[in-house]
């Protein structure tokens, strides 16, 4: 996070990128001990101060490490990762689907479950998100599969997920009473920047072009203290809530884009 130089001697990345922080480098000392036994690493990361999950591939074992943005940050609690993605939610009868298909499958990739349950595959990925969710099944990122594995013997309801994140509670209220609009949206590399005034904080973020937040500014306090780290404030979420809503495909366009951002993410 210091943009300190690291040279690495080899062929140079013939590709456009971007700058990625992560913190609490110490933490990395519990792969010490790996070390002498893995092969090769893989690090996927979600953003700067997001979670980040390293992989030490040691041939016949893979150990995956996942880290929160960092050492004081909390991811677990409340919704605040969930903010930085399109909000969109499968059919209960979709998500019914999934959860049988996997039940007699126990351990599938993604494209064996969405030939099975509907050929949609920004659908049933926002279906899959759901079930491990409300902890009915995880990812396995090293062998790009899906596994059933209940850490209760039923889903998850509301009340043990917890509430509702309050910022994105009160972005919808505010979008209720009709308080917020947005002044301009300019095109730009990478995405588009939108500025406007969300129940009278003046406010601008970027979006890239998957609908994430990549940056933001906003006069309020959870802004002042946070920045987006501990997910955006209700400000931003309402502007962003109105920007999506623009797009020329709506709500099934910014399921795509997320679709998107999740093969980015999880592509080796």
């Amino acid at each position: 996070p210091w943009e300190e130089r690291v040279p690495v001697y080899g062929e140079p990345l013939r590709a456009s990128g971007e700058s990625i922080r992560i913190w609490g480098r110490q933490r990395l000392l519990a792969l010490a001990r790996v070390l002498p036994l893995a092969e090769r690493f893989q690090v996927h990361l979600l953003g700067t101060g997001l979670p980040s999950f390293w992989v030490a591939d040691m041939g016949d074992m893979k150990l995956t490490l996942g880290l929160s943005g960092w050492t004081t940050n909390d991811w677990t609690r409340g919704s605040a990762l969930d903010l930085l993605a399109p909000p969109v939610q499968p059919s209960a009868e979709l998500i019914s689907r999934v959860a049988q298909f996997m039940k007699v499958r126990r351990a599938a990739a993604f494209a064996d479950v969405d030939l099975a349950c509907g050929g949609q595959p920004a659908q049933t990925a926002a279906a899959l998100n759901r079930l491990a969710h409300t902890g009915q099944l995880i990812h396995d990122l090293p062998n790009s599969v899906y596994r059933w594995r209940q850490i209760m013997p039923m889903a998850l309801g509301e009340a043990e997920l917890g509430p509702e994140n309050p910022e994105l509670a009160a972005s919808k209220e505010i979008l209720l009473r009709k308080k917020a609009k947005i002044d301009s949206r300019t095109q730009a590399a990478g995405g588009f920047l939108v500025t406007g005034v969300a129940d009278g904080k003046p406010a601008e973020l970027f979006l890239n072009a998957d609908g994430l937040i990549k940056r933001g500014k906003c006069v309020c306090s959870h802004h002042f203290k946070f920045g987006i780290r501990a997910g955006p404030c209700r400000h931003l979420l309402a502007l962003r809530t109105l920007a999506m809503r623009e797009k020329e495909s709506g709500v099934e366009n910014s399921l795509a884009d997320w679709y998107q951002q999740l093969k980015n993410f999880t592509a080796t």
